[in-house]
């Protein structure tokens, strides 16, 4: 048997709930203890500390961070209650983060002081290897009409002890955004680069898990449970997927941290 290795994808929504208040992303990651850990809605401040810079340096061998579009980042709200943000509050521009590179915002939300105030910066994903990363790539997948960020792949290749793996990094749009589209594209992909090197593929995808393995073939779920929302889970949207070179010990989903997203996290490994 091969050196069994831990993987994790955890969609954080920049640090902060849907008040704008903080959590500890630093503590939850370090408590996931993975090998290999996917970051969803990674937020890097156009000014002050890099995120991924940070936890990088803390936790990890090496790091990167995909931009995937700019934004803001909403300070804490002052009506802030108990909850992670009232139920009538769950709809776009009402949960702290506010994307307005691709498409403008309304005037309404722009007129916001929780707006005005917001942090600037860069919204997308990051990665954290405790293995040397020998190669990463980004592979665009487009915006679609209705989509307020450009989507796109992290491609990474890591140096194992056993072998290289490719590490496959997605943050999928909705299904009502026309993600089919982008689940065509990425499954061409992977069959034209298709290798003996052993792949795993991790992230947000926006989907429940039978049609996500129904898009890409040859590919089965490491972990099943459910993710979203956090404090009171009754969909799994965030994914975990192997190929037929390796076999899961075990999957699981994590507590509620702080997110709107629970994280997941698996054990594998290569057999020999």
């Amino acid at each position: 048997m091969g050196k069994a290795f831990t993987v994790a994808s955890w969609n954080v929504h920049a640090g902060i709930d849907g008040w704008g208040r903080i959590f500890d992303v630093s503590l939850a990651v370090a408590d996931l203890d993975a090998d290999f850990t996917v970051l969803l809605e990674a937020f890097e401040p156009d000014q002050g500390l890099a995120f991924m810079e940070t936890l990088g340096q803390a936790l990890a061998e090496e790091y990167y961070f995909c931009a995937l579009g700019s934004g803001r980042r909403q300070g804490p709200d002052p009506r802030a209650g108990r909850r992670w943000m009232t139920r009538h509050r769950l709809r776009p521009f009402a949960h702290g983060l506010y994307l307005d590179g691709a498409l403008p915002l309304p005037e309404k939300i722009q007129k916001r002081e929780l707006f005005e105030k917001a942090q600037a910066g860069q919204l997308g994903i990051g990665l954290l290897s405790r293995y040397p990363l020998s190669h990463v790539e980004e592979f665009t997948l487009g915006r679609l009409p209705r989509d307020r960020i450009n989507r796109k792949v992290l491609v990474a290749s890591v140096a194992m002890p056993d072998g290289p793996l490719r590490f496959v990094a997605v943050h999928m749009t909705h299904l009502s955004y026309g993600s089919p589209r982008h689940y065509r594209a990425l499954g061409r992909y992977l069959k034209e680069t298709a290798s003996e090197t052993p792949t795993v593929i991790l992230g947000d995808f926006n989907l429940w898990g039978w049609p996500v393995v129904g898009f890409l073939r040859g590919f089965r779920r490491a972990v099943k449970g459910r993710s979203w929302p956090a404090w009171r889970p009754h969909s799994q949207i965030d994914h975990l997927l192997v190929d037929k070179k390796l076999e899961v010990l075990s999957g699981s989903v994590a507590k509620d941290r702080g997110s709107d997203h629970r994280a997941i996290r698996a054990t594998l490994h290569r057999p020999t």
